[in-house]
Parts: C-alpha cells; sequence; structure tokens
C-alpha cells in the first residue's frame, strides 16, 4: 500500500525531495525502497532519471561542462549528499530500479549498471553481492521483458498473456517465459508473473492510437478475469492491470467504461467473495474514469531546477570524464 499510495501522487516536483530522501542513510531502508518502488510503478521517465541517480553520480567533466553546471553539481553534491552505493541497499534497490527501466531507458541503466559497473561500483565493499544480483532471475526477467519487445506493441502484449517476447528481425534479444527457473516452481511462477507485470507497466504508458488504447483495454480485462482469485502471488498482477487500465482508460472513456462495466458483470457471475473486493475496485476506476478531468498542464516544480542535462536523465553519462567534487 505504500508503494500504490506514493505512485499515485508522485509527479515531477517531487522527485528532488525523493531523490533527497533515497540517498539519506539516516531514513530508514524499508522506506527508502518502498519510495523507490513508488517512483518504479509510476514508470515516467522523471522517475527513472530520479531512481538511476539514487547510486549513481556522473563525475565532472571538465573539459565538457560549463561553469555553471560544474557549480550546479557540486551544489546537488553537497544539498542531496552521496550517492546511496552501500550494498545492502542498493542488493534491495536493485528490483525497483529494474521494474523502471522502460526502452527508452535501457541504454542508461547499461551505461550505468552493466557497461559501467566496474567504474560506477567495483570499488565498494561486496561488489560481488550487487553483481550477483543483477544475474538474479527476478532482475534478468525485468530487463529481458523491454530489450525483447523493445517498442513493439504485439510483443508487449504477448508477454503480458503470458507468452515469449520477440521482435521479427532481432534474433539477439528475446523474452522466453519457459527458460525462466527459479530455485522451486514456486518462484519460478512468481517470476514470470513478474514478467507478465513489467509488461503490463509499458501497455499502461503506451503512447496509442485509439485502436491500439482498444487492444490494450481489451487485453487488461481478458488477463483480469483469468488470472486466479485463491492464489495471493497474482494480487500484485491483478493491481498492476487496474493501475493500466487507470492510465488508458481516461484517453477513451466511453470505450473504457463499457469494457468495465462488462468485465465487472462477467465477474460477478463467478460468485466467489474476492470477486466482490476487486469488483468494488472496479467499480471505483469507473468512477474515477467518468469524472476524470485532463489536468491544464504538468505540476509546477518545486524546489530548485533539475540538474545539468549532461549529468541526469536517460542518456549515457559524459564519455570525458575528470573527478570533482
Amino acid at each position: 500500500f505504500d508503494s500504490w499510495g506514493i505512485m499515485s501522487v508522485a509527479h515531477p516536483g517531487v522527485m528532488r525531495q525523493a531523490l533527497k530522501i533515497m540517498r539519506d542513510r539516516g531514513t530508514e531502508g524499508s522506506a527508502r525502497l518502498q519510495l523507490a518502488l513508488g517512483l518504479a510503478f509510476s514508470f515516467t521517465p522523471e522517475a527513472f532519471a530520479t531512481l538511476l541517480k539514487v547510486s549513481y553520480v556522473p563525475e565532472i567533466d571538465e573539459d565538457e561542462w560549463t561553469e555553471e553546471e560544474i557549480a550546479r553539481a557540486e551544489e546537488d553534491l553537497e544539498e542531496l549528499g552521496e550517492p546511496a552505493k552501500e550494498a545492502d541497499f542498493i542488493i534491495r534497490f536493485a528490483q525497483p530500479l529494474a521494474y523502471a527501466v522502460g526502452p527508452d531507458e535501457l541504454e542508461a541503466f547499461t551505461d550505468v549498471f552493466v557497461d559501467g559497473f566496474e567504474e560506477n561500483f567495483g570499488e565498494e565493499e561486496k561488489a560481488e553481492d550487487i553483481t550477483e544480483k543483477l544475474e538474479q532471475i527476478d532482475i534478468k526477467v525485468l530487463l529481458a521483458v523491454p530489450r525483447a519487445c523493445r517498442k513493439d506493441l504485439a510483443c508487449y502484449l504477448n508477454v503480458f498473456k503470458g507468452g515469449p517476447g520477440k521482435v521479427e528481425g532481432r534474433e539477439a534479444d528475446k523474452y522466453d517465459p519457459e527458460s525462466v527457473e527459479g530455485i522451486d516452481p514456486r518462484e519460478t511462477e512468481y517470476v514470470q508473473a513478474m514478467g507478465r507485470a513489467k509488461a503490463a507497466l509499458v501497455l499502461g504508458r503506451w503512447k496509442a492510437n485509439k485502436k491500439d488504447r482498444l487492444a490494450i483495454m481489451d487485453a487488461f480485462a481478458e488477463q483480469f478475469s483469468a488470472l486466479p482469485y485463491d492464489d495471493e502471488l497474482y494480487g500484485d498482477l491483478r493491481q498492476i492491470i487496474l493501475l493500466g487500465f487507470e492510465r488508458v482508460a481516461v484517453k477513451s472513456k466511453k470505450e473504457s467504461v463499457k469494457i468495465l462495466n462488462e468485465l465487472m458483470a462477467k465477474e460477478s457471475k463467478k460468485g466467489k467473495d474476492a470477486v466482490k473486493v476487486w469488483n468494488q475496485r472496479l467499480d471505483a476506476l469507473v468512477f474515477y474514469v467518468e469524472n476524470y478531468q485532463a489536468p491544464d498542464k504538468a505540476p509546477a516544480s518545486v524546489g530548485k531546477k533539475a540538474a545539468p542535462a549532461k549529468a541526469e536523465g536517460s542518456k549515457a553519462a559524459p564519455e570525458k570524464k575528470a573527478q570533482g567534487k
């Protein structure tokens, strides 16, 4: 509930304060991680850029950066604190970060945590533990889905429905849920569900035309109904489907309300107590969609301006680097 609540109110104006909290070693670790997960589920470029900077700060490039940019970076370091690189935190932080990686963020993630791992984390105590975590099956699946599907809608829809992910002409990257192997069948099923949840997050933020939006909503309704109610493993996936509905439905109100009402009627026929709880959430979602009004503009930023472009975002860090404080 902490993560869902944070996600529902997160916007660009609070990202700086969120970054400060997540870097603060004086804040309880579980609170920092709940905040990270909330930003990950918001699944926006601003959220990913913030999460990337929790444990990573590009070194100042005195040859490429302006004096103003250098001064700004030094001020940020003083105000926001050192990046959080303690191994026990990064190990747990890796999963929220992997959830936040979409097709547009793959390059930046790879630059920092794959190609740049030795440079950025190699000197940290227990760096091998961080490497081991990044190689674990849950992280690999969360990253494999966008690597396989890139910007292919049909691919994400197929993964969301439990199938493989592969873009025609790209043989190097593909995602096959049948190849997922946990330490036991239960973990395997859990991680496969994580892959489907990751696809749902991408679909919920998809910049689609009306036809594609209807296809996404139909898929959400179909899978919502197909998931078992007596297995808590699928509760998070069903919740992410509701989240996807919330984001897509407001763009096609009339059609989405029809789909949601039909879904509630279909679910009610199952005669299970658990259905009533989820149908209450669907009913609340219908109310939200029917009364939704798009904001005239994005929320105003709170506090200081973002760090210079070279020091953040979903682009690679500057190539030429010189240590600066």
